[in-house]
């Protein structure tokens, strides 16, 4: 029988076992069922994290990796008796090199810290839309959460990566596997004519077949001039026609689709308004906003900029449409926007997607853009017949790898404290999931209720997974019960 004070000897004082601890870590913002961890364990260096891992394997006690306080999945809730690492004190952000547009960052490195460091350098970090400035920018790639520029250049922002796998054992992928090469990572793939990159099996596996403790991520520079333009559409088919043109223009940064719920939410979150400004704000937005940003580098800014505007302007003069540096008259609203769109969500700020009903649940998944109508039709059907109101439905849509695919998310609201709204919203999250599958949606990323949903659907795919579990994980002390595994 396994004895709990032989592990917390063996581990010191990276072991918490405070009640009131444990409690914290049994939950996240997710209506996943909650579960105490055995103990908590904060390793501070990859050496703390490959004795934690040898220790869990010896004791057979599963360990679950979570890299920061912010969790929206509950990806990283045990499924089962198990312990918590805790990676937030592994943050340091160990390069960056400013020629190759390169940073090395550790797991803890949040979003807030990670792009005020690279401001100091006149860099930024490819971000996905206004994140939680607490959570791990690290852990945003891992689980391929899109970013708001998608240009071709950039659709493989993670490089190298440094993983202690469920032996206890570290592995290095791509060049830094090359001892010359073990201090700078410069790039995805090491010198030889071998490319495999085994940085792939760890991505979106959350946790199930290594502990990542550093990764290598595209930087960008910050361009020096911007200009932000908002399109409105009554219609979203009007948008994605639209987006199609600019994207094979290739006509600036930053470029993405959000309803009249979302614009309204994020407008009153950013100025601290009351709901009563939400409410009315969303009654006169357009229906759908194209957001796009026009940027200048370092080299001659303000030609690239007039050049993609005059573009930009025949293209609306072809479909008829009118980029606006505001809406519904906001003064300064470019420039609110521009605040935000390469940093986290205001810390001293309620996070957007919280500020409505206090809670959410996003439908996310991969398609090509000419299907998001037909997906949002399904969507607003699913609603009626949930008793959902249609209305309170956030859309957003984040073109990918130059409008090759996208990003298409719906965010469903709620009151927790309303045990009928929440019963509500699960109802609608699970068969508005289940009719979006049959009808050839992509969830690339098949968290919780959707692991069963997208696995049943694909054994020959389960099957190389579990083989791939037995392989990495023996005993199966990796996050069990995620994915399918």
């Amino acid at each position: 029988m396994t004895s709990l004070s032989d592990v917390k000897k063996e581990l010191g004082d990276i072991v918490i076992d405070d009640p009131k601890i444990l409690e914290e870590y049994s939950k996240d913002y997710s209506l996943s069922q909650a579960r105490k961890p055995i103990f908590v364990l904060r390793p501070s260096n990859e050496d703390e994290v490959c004795k934690i891992i040898k220790t869990a394997n010896k004791y057979l006690i599963p360990i679950v990796p979570r890299s920061s306080r912010i969790g929206f999945y509950g990806a990283s809730i045990p499924s089962e008796s198990a312990m918590v690492l805790d990676l937030s004190l592994m943050d340091k952000i160990l390069d960056i090199d400013e020629k190759n547009r390169i940073a090395r960052i550790e797991p803890g490195v949040t979003w807030e810290k990670l792009q005020k460091e690279l401001e100091r350098y006149d860099l930024m970090a490819l971000n996905p839309l206004l994140p939680h400035p607490l959570k791990s920018a690290l852990t945003s790639h891992l689980e391929r959460e899109p970013h708001l520029i998608p240009r071709q250049e950039y659709k493989e922002p993670l490089y190298s990566v440094g993983v202690i796998l469920p032996t206890g054992e570290k592995l290095r992928t791509g060049i830094a596997d090359i001892p010359q090469y073990q201090e700078k990572f410069h790039t995805p793939h090491p010198p030889r004519p071998v490319t495999m990159n085994f940085r792939r099996l760890f991505q979106g596996a959350q946790g199930t077949l290594g502990v990542v403790t550093w990764a290598a991520i595209k930087i960008e520079y910050l361009p020096r001039v911007n200009r932000l333009y908002f399109i409105p559409f009554t219609n979203l088919q009007d948008a994605i026609e639209a987006t199609y043109k600019i994207l094979r223009k290739v006509i600036g940064n930053e470029c993405f689709i959000l309803n009249s719920f979302n614009m309204a939410l994020i407008i009153r979150s950013l100025m601290g308004k009351p709901i009563e400004y939400f409410e009315e704000l969303r009654k006169i937005l357009p229906a759908f906003t194209l957001i796009l940003c026009l940027s200048g580098g370092r080299r001659l800014p303000e030609e690239k900029i007039e050049y993609e505007e005059e573009a930009l302007m025949n293209i609306a003069a072809d479909l008829g449409f009118e980029p606006l540096p505001t809406l519904c008259g906001i003064s300064g609203l470019d420039k609110l926007f521009l605040s935000v769109l390469r940093k986290p969500w205001p810390p001293d700020k309620t996070y957007w997607k919280l500020n409505y009903k206090g809670l959410f649940k996003d439908i996310f998944f991969i398609t090509t853009l000419d299907r998001t109508p037909m997906y949002t039709t399904l969507m607003y059907e699913m609603a009626v017949k949930h008793k959902y109101p249609v209305e309170d439905i956030g859309i957003y849509i984040q073109p990918l790898e130059q409008g090759r695919a996208c990003h298409c998310e719906y965010g469903l609201h709620f009151n927790p404290d309303k045990p009928e709204e929440v019963e509500m919203v699960n109802n609608f999250f699970r068969k508005a999931s289940e009719i979006l599958i049959l009808n050839g949606a992509f969830f690339s990323r098949p968290y919780g209720e959707w692991s069963s949903m997208v696995f049943n659907r694909c054994a020959s795919y389960f099957m190389a997974l579990k083989k791939l579990k037995e392989v990495f994980d023996p005993n199966r002390i990796m996050n069990p019960g995620k994915l399918c595994l």
